[in-house]
């Protein structure tokens, strides 16, 4: 008797998938050798103890605020104005200031030159040798008192006092330019600088050996006789 298969006992239909699933499993533990394999050992199974690793704390590193750079205001430079110039369309502006290349320099003659200022004179008040009156003080007021002459205006008026003078002593010994610095009346005043203008020569004072004009004052006395 011959034995027959059916379609449905036949495992040639089933060989592809067993095929897949072989694959797949042979995958899978090709995966779990790797895992296995380049699984990092843990910490606690190296030493036998688990380490404690403690929470460092990072210190915070804190820089102090740079300073702020102060401000320099430094000066605009200053452009320099250009010169302005005007143009005029006068042709009739007098051009004879304008420099004139080809004229010929005027002569030296045309031009006109400002004589020196003479120095001012120099007139002492104190020198090592002081003008004296021919016979000294005495003599001088003598002399002022016989030549002085009393107004008849100041008589009349009973006017009388000291009448302070200054004179200047020339080199030549001269009395000049007599003035009041003490005054009692205009007509006393006058009198007093007309005798002083009538005066003798005197010594001329000397500085360092040589004659100088020296200040000179002498009081002059108008008194009233009582009678």
């Amino acid at each position: 008797m011959e034995i027959k298969k059916t379609e449905k006992a036949s495992l040639e239909s089933r060989k592809r998938i067993f095929t897949e699933i072989g694959f797949i499993i042979a995958l899978l533990i090709v995966y779990g050798a790797f895992e296995y394999t380049t699984r990092p050992n843990d910490i606690s199974e190296l030493s036998g103890n688990a380490l404690e690793v403690p929470d460092q704390e990072m210190a915070e590193v804190t820089r102090e605020p740079e300073p702020p750079k102060p401000e320099i205001n430094e000066p605009e430079p200053e452009t320099p104005e250009a010169p302005e110039v005007v143009e005029t369309d006068d042709e009739d502006e007098d051009q004879s200031d304008v420099f004139n290349p080809r004229e010929e320099p005027a002569p030296l003659d045309d031009f006109t030159f400002d004589e020196p200022k003479e120095e001012k004179e120099q007139i002492f008040q104190r020198v090592e040798k002081m003008p004296s009156f021919p016979g000294g003080d005495a003599a001088l007021l003598r002399y002022i008192n016989s030549h002085l002459e009393y107004p008849n205006e100041a008589i009349e008026m009973q006017i009388q006092g000291m009448v302070m003078v200054q004179f200047i002593v020339d080199e030549n010994g001269n009395a000049v330019k007599p003035k009041i610095l003490k005054g009692v009346s205009t007509h006393l005043d006058k009198a007093a600088l007309d005798v002083i203008k009538k005066l003798p020569k005197f010594s001329p004072g000397e500085q360092a050996g040589k004659k100088v004009k020296v200040y000179y004052r002498v009081p002059i006395h108008f008194q009233l006789q009582t009678r």
